[in-house]
This record gives structure tokens, C-alpha cells and sequence, in this order.
């Protein structure tokens, strides 16, 4: 069951996030949208028009998957990596100039792909901190 016209219906998407995981996806993704269509989106995406950016990402989260893949190395990987993909599709659709020259997939993948490569920077960032509140490895706990 993929997710309906808007992004509100959190249960709808936590079922299609499930999908993605199980690798249950081949069928569930919508297709891509014609080049003509995803032009027309996105001259109404600059005009404010959220159904149109809804529909953009929509039809877009089989190239967060796909990016998601080559970075994944678990199922709860996968599904933490898709989440963080879809932050920057929506930032890629947020963002994206058509004044440019590129295509919008272009320029989504390489949004998808920092984003991602930011949160495992943080991560490696943080991953040496302590709290107070644990014990430390020389406390002998």
C-alpha cells in the first residue's frame, strides 16, 4: 500500500517504509513521472503549490531507496537511511532551479546522497562522547 496524495498519514508511511525494508518494494513504489508532468510539478512547486511538491516526492522515494541501498548495510540502517533520504528529496524539491540545466533527479540523487553522508558525519562526530550519567570504560563497569 503506498502512501496516499499527502505526507500527513504517518501510519500509511511507516507501513511503506516497512515495505521498503522488507525489500517488498518492486510493486509498491509509484512510477516516475513523465517529463512533462515533473516539469509542470515543479513550475507549480515554485508557485507554493504543496500538492504538487507532495506529488514530486511521492513519485520520487524509489530514487531515495535506490541511493539508500549503496549506503545501507542493515534493515534498521535501511529504514533510518531512507528517513534521512527523504529529508533531502524534500529539500532537493524545495530547492531545485530549473534555470540550471539539470534534470531534477540529477540534482535530488546528489541532495539524497549528502544529506546521508551529514548524518554519518555527525555520527562519527559523536560517537566518542560519554555522558556523565554512564559509566566510562575506565570505571570498570
Amino acid at each position: 500500500v503506498a502512501p496516499s496524495r499527502g505526507l500527513g498519514d504517518v501510519y500509511k508511511r511507516q507501513i511503506y517504509y516497512k515495505q521498503i525494508m522488507t525489500g517488498c518494494y518492486v510493486n509498491t513504489f509509484l512510477s516516475p513521472l513523465s517529463l512533462e508532468r515533473e516539469t509542470e510539478c515543479l513550475k507549480k512547486v515554485a508557485q507554493n503549490d504543496k500538492e504538487a511538491k507532495d506529488e514530486l516526492i511521492l513519485h520520487n522515494m524509489r530514487l531515495v531507496a535506490h541511493v539508500t541501498k549503496k549506503y545501507a548495510v542493515s534493515e534498521d540502517e535501511m529504514e533510518e537511511l531512507i528517513s534521512i533520504g527523504t529529508i533531502g528529496l524534500i529539500k532537493a524539491v524545495s530547492s531545485f532551479k530549473a534555470d540550471y540545466g539539470n534534470r531534477f533527479a540529477t540534482f535530488a540523487i546528489r541532495c539524497i546522497e549528502n544529506e546521508i553522508l551529514m548524518h554519518f558525519r555527525s555520527r562519527k562526530k559523536s560517537r566518542g562522547c560519554l555522558l556523565y550519567t554512564s559509566p566510562s570504560p575506565r570505571d570498570g563497569a
